[in-house]
């Protein structure tokens, strides 16, 4: 299963003065499919949009969102290479049909091609990427790019795919000094410290109270706002502006992410914003959108052109979300209760039989051209859940079980997900044979196996209303936790189902759902409409989509996508009044939990948070100034919260701070391997305020990769205050058979004379060094070889390695033993070495491998040679491929093209002086006065040449043609298993890649071979075709090569690191000692820094 994502790329690359960031794009042949649909060719590409110039071809089309430095501009968006082939040339490919309103009746009217388009010779669309503009989101510079990974040429009705396409973008810094967009707070008035804010009106703030009272216990700090008190204190034309100028003083300075407005309409206002005029009149309101967006995209002010019509072009919305917002659409303090209730029992104690559980109620949207909205959801099945959530209930018009009745039992029955693709309006959905009303959601019965509804209906979410969506999330009895709507009209795509745009929508919607690790609704939600953001900068449906695509619902809530399971957490059992460490270990039956929250407050005297790492701990600083009970709740997605009370004693308390390995029994770098015998120190602290007389300490682990071999540890006596570090005080031994990156979670159980205990479970990591061949590389120098770069039979070669380190561990004396059965290969040194390999780190071979190619070995041969590292008692297993003979091809027609034939129809293929790349001669087809003929079909075909790995063919081509008809040069390879189309180049667009060129310029053409099999025979054939139109000079050919891109060098494995490394100190946190790796790209000193989770600097 795959995914999609809206991918932010932060790659910056200087170029001289100018700067730039380039990025390649690939896009795999199987992913496109080719529909049948009215007589057209419908196509698509997954993870692509499509276009939507009306009457024009609709093709796939790819956003990209790029990181620039804070104030830059981009300059330039340009094509710098691409790869591409012709699929074929008899594609009728449909013209983009315009969007159609979700209603039932509307009538459907056919768009024809567009005859200029249609009857054109050249590409469309004419260029392969188009910047579309740049935002902010989350404070970051966004660049947005559109690529077109495929081109039709419709008169001669052929589609170019681009498998491979580099981009640069050029931008020009912000020379100016940095300025931020200020909002100032008015005097008198506090900010705050919340991430978490729910804004309603006085009579229903103690009921969102208990909902904030929930968040903040659970780590993330929530408060209440009330309208009043907003409108009062901040400025702004009408009360929406004034809140979310409220908000803009908020998001810089509080870290606030989540935004619930606590009311309907008449409690929140709403903003209504115009994207364009839909044309449909069928309600007054109809253009004019409910977009709680305005609340949370918090740049400009939304009226650029101050003319009080929001969310125009003209108004330079940005649309990128700040912070994420939800609505909870009540009027009264029975409703928000009711709201509160659900969020807190999906999130706390739901049952837990339904969570895998889903509704998806499809309708035929229009018969004719017939319009089945299963199609979308069987797509959004195979393409997006789960096997876990098979079988889906599926309500399909198209297969007759699709009623009023069959939705409502599904839903009393309980489901998690539930997508609704149908007609609606304000208070309807349709579903087939009759349509579900407001009663009738508030007559639903599934109690608090609640879910979330997703609907591309009409109008099915107009808050301003009284809405069915309203009902649905408002059943204090039943019903869901949140329903995604539309304020106005849904799209569809007559006769297209699945390509229509409220469809792409909701598809993105599941998209992300189950990309996400931590999937908090409004957040999928909001990274759901961003995906479109590049395509919605005009007035368009993209951009109505993103005005009136709302979420009523929490939108901090995690939606669950799994069984809920329970969490282990290892925890004291109390803690010291006064200031201590605790750490808190969070597993799954042993399996430590990374990224769980785990909160601890005691009313308004302590409140700290953090997340577990790597090994399911994260170590709290807590300072109670009161006895009492500390609260404990830790979350995790998929998981039920654990709720528990710590109590803070008086008297004595035995805490470890940290602790120390001894492994000198073993190699002595202080990490934790395999088959070491070691010794464990730990410093102890009495963090109480009482003395602690005889204590004793434990240490346990029952498992088969640890052995304790001294558990017991008698420490004596602490004051208060007073630490002791008990040296070797512990010992264990590691088996050999422990796998590397495997968790230890020991038992550290403290005793006293006064029968007090404690309890901790302090950690190893298992590391074990993993050394793969990343590169390796041939030499064929003097004095046993020609040092042409050709291995040959008779010479003595030379074989460098690379290898990297994956592992925790160190490479210790990492080794490398070459053999091989061949019977033309003789191995003269078989061995090397590569030193101490560090862990995440490259290292080349320090000692060249050599072996001789025996003199009756084939000219041309492919041998394999068994490559083995070993390193600390494991051995890593690889296979070298050497080829003999030639490989690729190196061409550059000087000594007459040798090898090298020609023919076909008209064929006029020969050796010219008139034009060449390198020095004096191409191959050129045409005749002695440089013109082509009507209606050639003649091929220049290579001689046969073995492939290396990481193969490149390029070639230099010079040409003139016609800027329409189909003469042009198609780049083909041939190999056993058939022909493969690389590229077709000519009219239609000229060069059609973007180059800053003309045709009659020199321009090389590179592509990729690794889709072929190393060893393996191929050929080059470059056919020029004409047809009976207008001819002109045509193509010449020259400098035509096959290489590996790791071909021969006899320098390039002496190099350093590739990139800085640092490693996380061991132990950490420590007091006296740490050891940290590190690995620098270039000698120099090294400046080490350590800071405390304060953020001083504690060492330098």
């Amino acid at each position: 299963m795959k995914h999609k994502v809206l991918f932010i790329i932060c790659l910056f690359i200087v170029l001289g003065n100018a700067l730039s960031i380039t990025q390649k794009i690939n896009f795999d042949l199987t992913d496109l499919a080719i529909e049948q649909s009215d007589g057209y060719d419908l196509i698509s590409l997954r993870d692509c949009e499509l276009t939507d110039e009306i009457g024009a071809p609709l093709l796939p089309a790819k956003s990209l969102y790029f990181v620039l430095p804070h104030g830059a501009k981009v300059t330039e968006v340009k094509v710098l290479t691409s790869n591409s082939i012709v699929l074929g040339s008899n594609y009728n490919v449909m013209p983009t049909q315009p969007p159609a309103i979700l209603v039932k009746d509307y009538p459907i009217k056919r768009v024809e091609p567009n005859p200029r388009i249609y009857n054109s010779f050249a590409p469309y669309p004419q260029g392969i990427s188009q910047f579309v503009g740049q935002g902010n989101f989350g404070g970051k510079n966004i660049a947005m790019v559109i690529i077109y990974p495929l081109q039709y040429i419709p008169n001669s009705k052929l589609i170019r795919f681009y498998k491979e396409i580099t981009i640069a973008i050029n931008y020009e810094p912000n020379n100016l000094p940095d300025t931020v967009q200020s909002h100032q707070r008015p005097e008198g008035l506090q900010g705050g410290n919340f991430k978490y804010l729910v804004i309603t009106n006085s009579e229903m703030d103690s009921v969102f109270q208990r909902l904030c009272h929930w968040k903040t216990k659970k780590g993330i700090k929530a408060v209440t706002r009330s309208v009043n008190w907003i409108t009062s204190n901040y400025p702004g034309r009408d009360n929406p502006e004034k809140i979310r100028n409220y908000l803009k003083t908020l998001y810089p300075d509080s870290g606030l992410i989540w935004l619930l407005l606590g009311g309907d309409v008449g409690v929140v206002p709403i903003r209504k914003a115009y994207a364009m005029p839909c044309s449909a009149f069928f309600h007054s309101r109809e253009d004019s959108l409910p977009c709680d967006l305005y609340y949370s995209d918090l740049d400009g002010t939304w009226d650029f052109n101050g003319n009080n019509v929001f969310g125009e072009v003209a108004d330079s919305v940005d649309l990128f979300p700040d912070i994420f917002v939800g609505r909870a659409p009540v009027n009264n303090q029975a409703q928000a209760r009711a709201f509160v209730n659900k969020i807190i029992n999906y999130e706390k104690n739901p049952p837990l039989d339904y969570m895998k559980k889903a509704l998806f109620a499809a309708e035929i949207l229009w018969s004719n051209p017939y319009t089945d909205g299963g199609v979308s959801k069987d797509w959004i099945d195979s393409q997006y859940l789960p096997l876990r959530f098979d079988p889906i209930t599926k309500l399909y018009e198209r297969l007759g079980n699709l009623n009023p009745g069959a939705v409502i039992s599904a839903i009393n029955n309980g489901k998690n997900l539930i997508n609704h693709n149908g007609h609606g309006w304000i208070d309807a959905m349709s579903v087939g044979t009759g349509i579900l009303t407001n009663s009738d959601m508030d007559n639903l019965t599934n109690g608090t196996r609640q879910g979330i509804l997703y609907s591309i209906g009409c109008w099915t979410s107009a808050f301003d209303f009284d809405a069915i969506s309203e009902h649905f999330v408002r059943n204090p009895n039943g019903g869901g936790v949140a329903f995604i709507g539309h304020s106005s009209y849904g799209w569809g795509s007559p006769g297209n189902p699945r390509f229509g745009y409220s469809d792409r929508f909701d598809g993105q919607f599941y998209a992300e759902l189950f990309l996400s690790p931590a999937p908090h609704i409004g957040k999928i939600l909001a990274l759901a409409k961003a995906h479109f953001i590049a395509h919605s900068r005009d007035a368009n449906v993209y951009r109505w989509h993103q005005y009136q695509l709302n979420l009523l619902g929490d939108p901090e809530m995690m939606i669950a996508t799994d069984s809920l399971k329970s969490l282990l957490v290892l925890h004291p059992n109390s803690v010291p009044f006064g200031t201590s460490q605790v750490i808190f270990t969070v597993t799954d039956n042993g399996i430590p939990i990374r990224n769980a929250l785990v909160c601890v407050q005691k009313g308004n005297e302590l409140y700290e948070r953090g997340y577990t790492g790597f090994d399911g701990q994260v170590r709290l600083n807590i300072n109670p100034t009161t006895l009492g009970n500390i609260d404990l709740t830790v979350t995790a997605p998929n998981f039920l919260p654990y709720e528990t009370e710590i109590p803070v004693i008086n008297g004595g308390y035995i805490s470890y701070l940290t602790t120390t390995i001894n492994d000198s029994l073993g190699n002595n770098d202080h990490i934790p391997n395999p088959g070491e015998t070691i010794g464990y120190s730990i410093l102890f602290k009495n963090e109480g305020n009482a003395v602690v007389n005889n204590i004793i300490a434990k240490l346990t682990y029952y498992g088969p990769e640890v052995t304790v071999l001294d558990s017991l540890e008698s420490i004596g006596n602490l004051n208060p205050n007073e630490s002791l570090w008990v040296h070797n005080g512990f010992q264990f031994h590691i088996s050999p058979n422990a796998q590397n990156g495997k968790v230890i979670l020991f038992t550290l159980t403290i005793t006293d004379d006064q029968s007090n205990n404690w309890t901790y479970h302090p950690n190893i990591i298992i590391s074990t060094p993993i050394i793969n061949l990343v590169q390796y590389n041939f030499s064929d120098s003097l004095p046993n070889g020609n040092n042409n770069g050709i291995l040959e039979p008779g010479e003595t070669v030379k074989l460098r390695l690379l290898v990297k380190n994956r592992g925790f561990g160190i490479g210790y004396d990492t080794r490398a033993n070459i053999s091989t059965t061949d019977p033309y290969l003789s191995i003269l040194n078989p061995n090397t070495t590569f030193g101490n390999v560090l862990p995440d780190s490259y290292a080349p071979s320090q000692i060249p491998l050599e072996l001789r190619i025996e003199s009756n070995c084939p000219a041309a041969y492919v041998a394999g040679i068994r490559t083995e590292m070993t390193t600390c008692g494991d051995s890593f297993i690889d296979t070298v491929l050497l080829f003999v003979g030639p490989t690729g091809l190196d061409e550059d027609f000087e000594a007459g093209g040798l090898g090298w034939t020609h023919g076909g129809v008209s064929d006029l293929w020969h050796l010219s002086p008139h034009r060449a790349n390198s020095p004096n001669n191409s191959f050129y087809c045409g005749d002695t006065s440089y013109r082509y003929l009507n209606n050639m079909n003649c091929y220049l075909l290579s001689p046969p040449f073995v492939v290396q790995p990481n193969s490149v063919l390029s070639f230099w081509c010079w040409f003139l043609v016609p800027i329409y008809g189909v003469d042009g040069l198609y780049v083909i390879i041939e190999s056993n298993h058939g022909s493969d189309t690389l590229d077709f180049i000519g009219t239609g667009g000229a060069l059609g890649k973007e180059f800053d060129a003309i045709p009659g310029s020199w321009l090389q053409e590179k592509y990729s071979l690794n889709s072929y099999e190393p060893g393996e025979t191929l050929q080059v054939r470059f056919v020029f075709v004409s047809d009976n139109s207008d001819v002109s000079e045509g193509f010449y050919i020259d400098d035509v090569l096959v290489r590996s891109e790791t071909s021969v060098e006899e320098n390039l494995m002496v190099l350093p690191p590739k990139e800085i490394y640092l490693s996380s100190g061991y132990p950490n946190p420590f007091r006296h000692r740490t050891t940290i790796y590190y690995n620098l790209p270039s000698i120099g000193q090294v400046n080490i820094k350590i800071y405390n989770r304060t953020g001083r600097l504690v060492k330098n």
